[in-house]
C-alpha cells in the first residue's frame, strides 16, 4: 500500500517534469546536488544512452527556483 502511494506521487512528480522538459533523473541529481551540500552523485546507468543523458543533464545548472517551483507544485498536488 505504501510502495503504490509513492508510485502514484512519482508518477505525478513525472507529468509535472514534462511540463518543465526535465527529466526524472535530471531533477532528481540536481535536487540532491542542491539541497544536501553533495558533491558527488552516484548514479547507475542502464546504457551508455544514460550516462550521455547525465552528463549531458550536469552540464546545464537547473536553477534552484525552477526546482523549489517544481517542489511547490507537486507537493499541493500530492
Amino acid at each position: 500500500k505504501e510502495v503504490q502511494k509513492k508510485v502514484e506521487r512519482t508518477k505525478r512528480l513525472k507529468q509535472i517534469l514534462e511540463d518543465y522538459e526535465i527529466s526524472l533523473a535530471e531533477f532528481c541529481i540536481h535536487y540532491n546536488l542542491y539541497y544536501f551540500g553533495i558533491t558527488t552523485a552516484l548514479v547507475g546507468f542502464k546504457s551508455v544512452g544514460d550516462i550521455v543523458q547525465v552528463t549531458s543533464n550536469l552540464q546545464e545548472k537547473l536553477m534552484r527556483e525552477r526546482i523549489e517551483e517544481v517542489m511547490k507544485t507537486w507537493n499541493n498536488i500530492s
